[in-house]
């Protein structure tokens, strides 16, 4: 799934909760054991949504991101290592 985005007039009614449980139930349906995602760190408000549903900050990950310039750069590299 990419994004769960609930529109600002239906927020604070319940919707994100349910379907948040409606994915936890779904990852234990197929045997997994946790649910992961990632949100905004400015995103203040969702992220106190997410924690008052138990979930917790992953300290020990870092999200990284190559893009543009750069993107066009490592792709470059690729081609001329023959990948």
């Amino acid at each position: 799934m990419e994004d769960l985005y609930i529109r600002p007039e239906y927020r604070g009614k319940g919707y994100g909760t349910v379907l948040i449980q409606a994915l936890a139930n779904e990852v234990l349906k197929m045997g997994g054991s946790r649910l992961e995602w990632s949100c905004a760190r400015g995103n203040a408000r969702t992220l106190e949504f997410y924690k008052a549903l138990g979930a917790r900050e992953m300290d020990d990950w870092v999200g990284l991101r190559v893009e543009g310039k750069g993107l066009a750069e490592l792709a470059g590299r690729g081609r001329e290592m023959g990948v």
